[in-house]
């Protein structure tokens, strides 16, 4: 159960990352 909640925080976190940084890049570059 820890191992696959922390998985999944772990992928929230990535997730949330990935979507920040594609939208500074989508501002910059607009």
């Amino acid at each position: 159960m820890d191992e696959f909640e922390g998985g999944f925080l772990r992928n929230t976190a990535i997730g949330l990352v990935l979507a920040l940084a594609a939208a500074i890049v989508y501002v910059w570059f607009r």
